[in-house]
């Protein structure tokens, strides 16, 4: 690329050797690794620490009167592109929603509802900072790589997550988050059975994610999927033209993703 004129430059590693060989103007920043306080450089929105090859996460609130407009601005602030904070994401989108209910205006201070969930919210946000997820998602030594997929639902919204779960030579078990998704329910009346169908939908849509991203890298020896819901069991297995107009678009959905990977395994 340098012949072309596109010089590669703000270089970052967990090796030191690696930035060794090249020129101290070329990298992002000089990376100590025998500082005892960890420097972070900024990754996709994350925080990442090169010596100890973790992302974090960091959250300054800004004080300003709380009404509508702020609330969202607040809310934006917290970029989770992989999904390490769902839950967190999830309670947001809850409360964007209360706000959009409440059909107040942009400038208008919401009620008193809503006003103690958003100051408990932004009270908590300061503890993200103590989260730890590991960059390196595969262990050494590998005789055993599973992928798991787990989906759950309530009448506030619905998730998927993805782990890796890898078994070494010598037996040892170790087991990495890799990515999340969460949805809001809709302000329609949905029973828990369909909220959980959503969910499987939404981790049939992660599973096909992974499994595409990684199919140059890694060769999983099973692929499983995970629900608690014995409806869904049952409505999976079953063909989708006994059900009725909802359920059967989302059992071809998800039986349509799911048949694209092989050795996938659906069970509670």
């Amino acid at each position: 690329m340098r012949t072309g004129g596109f010089e590669l430059r703000k270089w970052a590693s967990n090796q030191p050797d690696l930035l060794s060989h090249i020129p101290p103007s070329d990298v992002q920043m000089s990376c100590s690794f025998d500082k005892e306080e960890p420097s972070f450089i900024k990754v996709l929105g994350l925080k990442w620490c090169p010596k100890s090859d973790e992302f974090t996460y960091s959250f300054n609130p800004v004080d300003r009167q709380c009404t509508k407009r702020n609330i969202l601005s607040e809310i934006s602030r917290i970029y989770d592109p992989i999904g390490f904070i769902s839950p967190v994401i999830l309670l947001a989108k809850c409360l964007l929603q209360k706000l959009w209910e409440s059909n107040i205006s942009w400038d208008e201070t919401p009620s008193t509802d809503i006003l103690q969930v958003w100051n408990r919210y932004k009270s908590e946000l300061s503890q993200l900072a103590g989260i730890r997820i590991p960059r390196r998602v595969i262990s050494d030594n590998i005789s055993c790589m599973e992928l798991h997929g787990f989906c759950d639902a309530s009448q506030t919204g619905y998730a998927a997550v993805i782990y890796f779960r890898t078994i070494n030579d010598s037996g040892q078990v170790s087991t990495f988050l890799v990515t999340a998704k969460c949805k809001v329910a809709s302000l329609k009346i949905v029973s828990l059975p369909r909220l959980e169908l959503c969910a499987a939908v939404l981790l049939a849509d992660l599973l096909t994610f992974v499994t595409t991203t990684y199919a140059d890298y890694l060769c999983f020896n099973s692929i499983y999927a995970w629900s608690d819901s014995t409806v869904v069991l049952a409505w999976l297995a079953a063909s989708p033209h006994k059900w009725k107009t909802f359920v059967a678009n989302r059992v071809v959905i998800s039986k349509a993703k799911f048949s694209s990977i092989s050795q996938v395994f659906f069970d509670t």
